[in-house]
């Protein structure tokens, strides 16, 4: 017998009245660490980052659950304001928001809390898989609890909108336990879990679609062949349907959606470029010793990302080799997405569902090592790994408390401090601060001269100021570099009209809502400037306009 499956037979099994026990208790344990790390987090606010226009300043439409419907028929970012170039197709996640806003309305506390519920269940059902892989008590439960204080799982956890991942991760695992439940013994019912999960998992993250490409891995590391699907084609002709009505959903909604229109060649540059994430990501895995909300490539996380990577190879060598194909298949398959998205932060949130997969094959290596937590040397071990990892996660815990904590941990030590310091004055702007905004706003477009936002914002200070000239310089020379922005279209529009130019406005204003059809303000504008010109033909035609694309709109 091989000396990796000797070890195996090898390794004593619980009775199990005492295996209930330790189950039990595992359980309490996960629960109780998800709870002591993140219960804080219900007295946290909005971070401003997509959550106030999602949640907050969406409320209109989440609070009326008549429009459930309308979920499935709309993009992630269908709010007034947005016209995001990376339109997602999310509604259950919608769906999800909207029923925490039939109880607390715009009150953060309980979106909070729905994410602590759904981070705990999606950390409870990682156990299971780990336990149905093979997995020991002590083995399932240590790596779940890993799972459950990681710091990378932060952002997931307290910043509201990031429930896609643990939400998404829940209908994974689902799909999966009913997979491993049909190798074992198909049946009807099993497959309509399994399917169905899958499909509750693709409306929820786009990235679900490669659920498929992992049901391949499991069934291969299981069996050692993929005949199974040929045998069952019942199975992976239900993939098929499946996605394929979620595909012609979501094109459906996303028709004319702003595009980054990217060619062959474009799309090769940007793999290339967003190659040196795949490393980065493996350091946050394995060495999370520097969290960020806006992360980016340095010399500091790349070396950090190469030892990781070393240490992960020789972990994986110790597995039998279709183990191993599966954890660091999976962890890298779900990774790959970001690849193809030019310009966005290596965000922590997407390593939520690849850790699974370095999970299993800890729990696996563990399991066929024979280790017991109740040695001296593993308890030890594993308790400082875990208050490390916690006592890290706990800190960067607290930068998700309000949008000033959480704009300010990302001025420095990323190349994404201008995004936070036109945010930071955004917020000094609105609480009057305005030389201080107008600080902050000079130091983002020094680190760089075409942030967005930046020369806006800057305008909207000089236009208060009644420095016209200067604030029209400022809002022409933000549509240069950015023509689509809907804030500035409208406020080059409200200068024009103050400084007795009125028929120029109507001219930014039209650009503003062929930008975003769904932007109010300046259909507003347009109704009262016709209104005031005894124009009720032109003013009905853009309540009309505003009507359609967005309905219910007062």
């Amino acid at each position: 017998m091989p000396k990796r499956q000797r070890a195996r037979a090898q390794t004593p099994s619980r009775p199990p009245a005492r295996q209930s026990r330790g189950v039990t208790y595992v359980w309490l344990l996960l629960v109780a660490a998800v709870t002591v790390l993140y219960g804080r987090t219900l007295g946290f606010d909005y971070v401003r980052a997509d959550d106030t226009d999602l949640v907050r300043d969406n409320q209109a439409f989440l609070g009326d659950l008549a429009n459930a419907p309308a979920a499935f028929a709309q993009s992630y970012f269908a709010v007034a304001g947005q016209a995001d170039p990376q339109a997602y197709y999310r509604p259950l996640v919608v769906l999800s928001l909207m029923l925490d806003a039939q109880l607390t309305g715009s009150d953060p506390a309980l979106y909070h809390a729905t994410n602590v519920v759904l981070h705990t269940v999606a950390v409870l059902l990682v156990f299971v898989l780990l336990r149905r892989l093979g997995g020991s008590v002590t083995a399932a439960g240590t790596c779940a609890l890993l799972l459950a204080v990681h710091p990378a799982n932060v952002q997931t956890v307290a910043w509201i909108v990031g429930r896609n991942d643990s939400l998404m991760t829940i209908f994974a695992v689902l799909s999966l336990l009913a997979l491993l439940r049909l190798l074992e013994r198909p049946g009807r019912a099993e497959t309509v879990a399994h399917v169905g999960c899958l499909a509750l998992a693709l409306f929820t993250k786009e990235t679900a679609v490669l659920l498929v490409g992992l049901y391949g891995l499991l069934v291969w590391s299981r069996t050692g062949t993929l005949d199974w699907f040929r045998q069952h084609a019942k199975v992976p002709a239900a993939y098929a349907v499946v996605a394929g009505l979620w595909y012609a959903a979501r094109s459906a909604v996303l028709a004319g959606q702003p595009s980054a229109g990217l060619g062959l060649l474009e799309h090769v540059r940007v793999v290339l470029g967003n190659l040196p994430q795949l490393v980065l990501y493996a350091g946050k895995a394995l060495i999370p010793a520097r969290p960020s909300v806006m992360p980016g490539v340095d010399v500091a996380g790349l070396l950090a990302g190469a030892v990781a990577i070393v240490i992960g190879f020789l972990m994986l060598r110790l597995l039998p080799w279709r183990s191993a194909v599966l954890a660091g298949g999976w962890f890298l398959l779900f990774l790959l997405p970001v690849l193809a998205i030019p310009g966005l932060p290596a965000y922590e949130h997407r390593l939520y569902f690849p850790l699974i997969g370095l999970a299993t094959g800890a729990s696996e290596l563990a399991t066929t090592r024979g280790w017991r937590l109740l040695d001296r040397a593993p308890l030890v071990a594993v308790v400082g790994v875990v208050v490390l990892l916690a006592s890290v996660a706990h800190r960067q815990t607290g930068v998700f408390r309000d949008a000033t904590s959480y704009w300010e941990s990302a001025t420095t030590g990323t190349p994404h401090a201008p995004i936070a310091l036109v945010n930071l004055g955004r917020m000094a702007e609105e609480r009057g601060r305005l030389d201080r905004a107008e600080r902050l706003y000079r130091e983002a477009l020094e680190l760089d001269p075409t942030i967005a936002k930046a020369n806006n914002n800057l305008g909207t200070i000089f236009a208060r100021r009644e420095q016209y000239e200067e604030a029209r310089r400022l809002f022409e020379l933000e549509l240069a570099n950015h023509p689509a922005n809907v804030e500035a279209l409208f406020n080059l529009g409200l200068l024009y009209e103050v400084t007795g130019a009125a028929e120029r406005s109507v001219e930014f204003w039209d650009r503003a809502i062929l930008a975003d059809p769904r932007f109010r303000p300046a259909y507003d504008e347009l109704i009262a400037h016709f209104e005031g010109r005894g124009d009720a033909e032109r003013a009905a035609s853009y309540r009309e306009r505003l009507a359609d694309a967005a309905p219910g709109s007062p």
